[in-house]
């Protein structure tokens, strides 16, 4: 069982980094067999915004995390208006005041 233990250990110490700064350990990640082209993208991206590479690739994933959220919620706005549309070609034949009536009679 205790190495079991000692794998669980080494794995975690190989996601994470100490960061002498903050005094805490923070998430890490090694990316391998990085296309050229790609690296050589993130690498001019970093030095005209006179960023490390890491900064950088943070900032990266950071965009293209809020550019998905950002779909995602035109995409369930875009329902939401379909689904109103819908509604409001349904013909209604309870008038408002008198539901609110009924409402308050209960």
């Amino acid at each position: 069982m205790a190495s079991v233990d000692a794998d669980e250990a080494f794995a975690s110490s190989k996601r994470m980094h100490y960061d002498e700064t903050w005094s805490r350990a923070i998430p890490s990640l090694q990316i391998r067999d990085l296309p050229e082209h790609l690296y050589e993208i993130l690498a001019e991206k970093a030095r005209r915004n006179r960023r490390s590479l890491a900064q950088q690739a943070t900032i990266e994933l950071e965009r293209m995390v809020e550019a998905e959220a950002r779909a995602r919620r035109l995409e369930v706005v875009s329902e939401l208006r379909e689904a109103a549309r819908v509604c409001d070609k349904r013909e209604t034949t309870l008038d408002p005041v008198e539901a609110i009536r009924e409402d308050r009679d209960r």
